[in-house]
């Protein structure tokens, strides 16, 4: 609840609220710092980003109004189903939170090595887990105690006990399965590197969906990048494919494209295929949605968006017609 006081907002501020109630940062962090700063609470039967500014005007909104000048911002992570949580107080940017030994104290975590394939934790032969090592990332995890409790997904026992870990460290410990990717520097700070699932494998290598997706971001031409694999026949692991929405008044530049891979990616990581679109699809709470793009992949018979293929002898990507589409997939055109 002391969020917003820590951004630096007062009782005399007045914030917007954009998520859904149920989400934890709009009931507890939202409503729940208005009441503690006696600030005022601006709230809106249904979020609309169309009239997001003019709402802001209408309410005399501070928060985003000095978004052009200079403003704080704090990184922060948490989730509902148990209490870990982090929140980076420092003027870094980038990192999520701390890890050192005080943080821990109060909130206690681990972060564990994983099987890139399953995804699951690495066990010794005695069956137990083993720790992350500085800068390599790591499985979150939080152990179950009697002032952390998780009390599962209502009318769902078989989802509940699949978000649990047992034995982890000795014999009867329990933790609960955040299912996200922390990194842990050597500086002691946190940093996000993906959701479980989010993250594939191609030619050998973790490709991280997040880290992708920022180097799109930094092209002046891409509003949105969301980052997802694809299966292709004959190889292992997920091609990377990309779905972007173009900025207004701007076009695919492939081989300005490919020259920032070249220069920010290793191979491995560059997204093998483009999807054109016009929006994203997000959840409610704006997380961006894969599971149709994975299922509809790079088969241009299946979407109206325009598709591209990268052409590496040719430093572009090129449009992706049914005829290279089968030379993709016959394996007559190499990856």
């Amino acid at each position: 609840m002391t969020f917003f006081q820590m951004c630096g907002a007062t009782s005399d501020d007045i914030i917007y609220i954009t998520l859904p109630l149920y989400h934890m940062s709009a009931s507890l962090l939202g409503i729940g710092g208005c009441i503690h700063l006696g600030a005022t609470c601006v709230l809106k039967k249904k979020f609309s980003a169309s009239q997001f500014w003019s709402d802001c005007v209408k309410h005399n909104v501070t928060e985003f109004v000095k978004r052009f000048g200079k403003i704080q911002i704090r990184e922060g992570y948490g989730l509902t189903e148990a209490s870990v949580g982090f929140l980076n107080y420092t003027d870094e940017v980038g990192p999520i939170g701390r890890a050192s030994y005080f943080n821990k104290l109060s909130m206690p975590f681990e972060l564990l090595r994983y099987d890139p394939q399953s995804f699951e934790p690495v066990r010794t032969d005695s069956g137990r887990c083993i720790r992350a090592q500085i800068g390599e990332a790591g499985l979150l995890v939080a152990p179950l105690t009697a002032m952390n409790q998780f009390l599962g997904y209502a009318g769902n026992q078989v989802q509940s006990e699949k978000k649990l870990l047992r034995d982890v460290f000795k014999a009867g410990d329990v933790y609960f399965n955040t299912g996200d990717l922390l990194v842990h520097d050597h500086r002691d700070f946190l940093h996000f590197h993906d959701r479980i699932g989010d993250t594939f494998r191609w030619k050998g290598e973790n490709v991280s969906t997040t880290e992708v997706s920022e180097v799109f971001g930094l092209l002046d031409f891409i509003q949105e990048a969301n980052i997802y694999g694809v299966t292709i026949p004959g190889y292992e692991g997920r091609a990377g494919m990309a779905a972007i929405v173009l900025k207004q008044d701007h076009k695919l530049n492939g081989t300005k494209l490919y020259n920032h891979l070249v220069e920010t990616l290793p191979p491995y990581a560059w997204p093998r295929f483009l999807r054109i679109q016009t929006s994203l699809d997000v959840t409610e709470t704006f997380k961006q949605q894969k599971g149709k793009l994975v299922q509809e992949g790079f088969n241009p018979d299946v979407t109206q968006d325009p598709l591209y293929f990268l052409d590496v002898s040719q430093k572009d990507y090129v449009l992706l017609t049914g005829r290279l589409y089968q030379d993709v997939v016959s394996g007559k055109t190499k990856l």
